[in-house]
């Protein structure tokens, strides 16, 4: 069995799918790991590491290799996904990332891409007819539990009573570049609910966990929070009054303790009552914003949204080697 994976770089490699490849090796296969641009220290030797150029169609080193499966890390960007498509058609691909509730050590496989396009995305959240009691019930459960692994634990010195708490994505990520329909950079986006606020509450800003680069000052406006990329997220839950972002992890997570919610990119959670302001709606206005910030979120409403997404997701997430254990048996029918 010959397995390449796919990612924009060695660091996402090495978050993503380095658990999937060092199980794979364990079991005897073969792996390959083809990177968008270099790989300044090519980790296992074991494994075959191949900077390129697949983006461009330049598929010689995956030809060379010869793949029986090929797993792709969010493969969507507008720059890679003509080239992913092809290397569909010719090779047996699965796309992965990151799954939520919970995301640590957990990859979501879809046949059709990621977030916005996966078939997640396909799901109607919000029931035609009333839900069973039983159901309600482990909603409440399912939320009562998720509370317990998302704890807010210590509140970070230094920060405004009462904040509106905006988790920035990387710029390059499908969250950005094809699933936000207005604010293509995240100095946009924050400049924009900056101006919405008009100095009514002040901005807390957290950076991505991976973003190489630290996040300029000078690109946020005056008076904005910019906290360490490390400080735990559910942390910053206790003063938040609302949570902004484009699409990520940090806003689903945010449902569970009944944040109000906006989300300003295209993404998979959705559902009456639950989200304060969604793309759905058209472009967003200073006073959507403003408004947004007096929502109050439906708990049943959120329980039962967050309960239909962790059961739709349930049989597409699994941790690497439940990963590695469905790409055998595919391989083998």
């Amino acid at each position: 069995m010959r397995l390449a994976l796919l990612t924009k770089s060695h660091a996402v490699y090495e978050s993503s799918f380095s658990g999937i490849a060092a199980l794979a090796l364990k079991a005897g296969w073969t792996v390959g790991a083809f990177y968008h641009g270099g790989c300044p220290r090519p980790g296992d030797p074991r494994v075959e590491h191949r900077p390129g150029q697949w983006w461009n169609f330049d598929f010689g080193a995956l030809e060379d290799f010869r793949p029986d499966r090929v797993l792709v890390f969010n493969g969507s960007f507008p720059w890679c996904a003509a080239a992913t498509s092809e290397i569909s058609r010719r090779w047996n691909t699965r796309y992965g990332e990151l799954a939520w509730l919970p995301q640590s050590n957990y990859l979501y496989l879809d046949f059709q891409g990621p977030g916005a396009r996966s078939r997640l995305a396909e799901t109607h959240w919000w029931p035609t007819s009333p839900a069973c009691a039983r159901e309600d019930r482990a909603a409440r459960l399912m939320v009562k539990l998720l509370r317990g692994r998302y704890r807010v634990r210590n509140r970070p010195l230094g920060l405004p009573e009462r904040y509106l708490l905006v988790p920035l994505q990387l710029e390059d990520d499908t969250s950005v570049v094809q699933d936000s329909p207005v604010f293509k950079t995240n100095a946009s986006m924050v400049g924009f609910l900056h101006r919405a606020l008009a100095g009514e509450l002040p901005l807390v800003v957290k950076p991505h966990p991976l973003e190489a680069k630290p996040t300029d000052p000078t690109n946020m406006p005056p008076g904005a929070h910019v906290v360490p990329p490390g400080v735990p997220f559910g942390d910053l839950l206790w003063g938040a009054a609302a949570v902004a972002g484009m699409n990520s992890t940090c806003l689903v997570e945010s449902l569970v303790w009944e944040k109000p919610v906006i989300q300003l990119g295209h993404g998979v959670a959705c559902g009456k009552n639950v989200l304060a302001w969604e793309p759905s709606r058209g472009s967003p206005r200073l006073l959507d914003i403003q408004e947004a910030l007096a929502f109050r979120p439906d708990p049943h409403h959120t329980a039962r949204v967050l309960y239909r997404l962790r059961q739709r997701q349930f049989h597409m997430r699994r941790p690497p080697a439940r990963v590695l254990e469905l790409l055998a048996r595919e391989f083998e029918d």
